[in-house]
């Protein structure tokens, strides 16, 4: 039972939050609110969230 949360929680980690993350740094920078942008990248960074957006 151990292994499948730690399958879970390393997808989890690896895919689905730095695309949240990233669909969310897109949203903000298409719609104007670019001084948030930083503020989201170094949370992401600070938290070990890989995001390709960032860079």
């Amino acid at each position: 039972m151990d292994i499948k949360w730690n399958i879970v929680i390393s997808v989890i980690k690896r895919i689905a939050l730095p695309m949240a993350v990233g669909s969310l740094v897109l949203w903000l920078m298409s719609h104007g609110y670019d001084d948030w942008v930083p503020v989201i990248c170094g949370t992401a960074d600070n938290l070990g969230i890989v995001v390709t957006e960032c860079k």
